[in-house]
């Protein structure tokens, strides 16, 4: 039978870095970069409750409060991502096993691991995107946040930025065996619109804070 990969975010944060560090193929990089958007936006979290009901900051609260429903959304997608990488690749694990002692049989794993490939590439595609917003939310933050957790935004759009860049190696590395030149093309696209966001909501997050604490020294 068998075994099931174990449930990542039921782990301590100290058992799930042990399995990290193993020689086991999961949890690995899609499920470390996950985690690491996920903690991006757990930050962002912050910053918006530690800005709602302070009276400095009456006249944003309405969008804060959004902006806080967002920011929690992303961040518990982004969690389940962290099992979901784990169980995407046993399917793939599996298809590069398969016999290929026959033209038959070679055809066959091809197409497997083709469709194998694509869904493995279709799942951080997903949690880049999830990045990209929360990389996006956090250029408004830093305009109306609270001005005393404004190095949290920067360090939680950085750890988003890092989450991007390793879920979008993530994509990369499986199209290869994806035999749908359409569908390779058009992820290839996706990639670069979302490098080009993701980088340029990271740099303005860090001129829009650098300016307003500028005004504070």
């Amino acid at each position: 039978m068998e075994e099931k990969n174990p449930k990542y975010l039921e782990m301590s944060c100290q058992d799930f870095m042990e399995q990290l560090a193993g020689p086991g193929a999961v949890p690995g990089g899609g499920g470390a970069a996950a985690l690491s958007g996920a903690l991006g936006m757990s930050l962002m979290s912050m910053v918006a409750s530690l800005t709602i009901g302070k009276k400095k900051y009456a006249a944003v609260e309405a969008e804060v409060k959004q902006l806080h429903n967002r920011a929690e959304s992303l961040r518990l997608a982004l969690m389940q991502g962290v099992d979901k990488d784990a169980e995407v690749f046993a399917p793939l694990a599996q298809a590069y096993r398969l016999p290929e002692g026959t033209p038959e049989e070679l055809a066959a794993k091809a197409q497997v691991l083709s469709e194998c490939s694509m869904k493995a590439a279709d799942l951080p595609l997903t949690m880049a995107h999830l990045c990209r917003d929360g990389l996006e939310l956090a250029v408004r933050l830093a305009e109306i946040g609270s001005l005393m957790a404004v190095s949290d935004v920067v360090c939680g759009a950085g750890m988003l930025l890092a989450a991007l860049k390793g879920l979008l190696v993530m994509v990369s590395v499986n199209l290869p065996l994806v035999a749908d030149e359409s569908y390779v093309h058009a992820v290839e696209e996706e990639y670069s619109r979302l490098m080009v966001d993701a980088t340029n909501f990271e740099n303005q997050v860090s001129a829009k804070i650098e300016a307003r604490t500028a005004q504070i020294v």
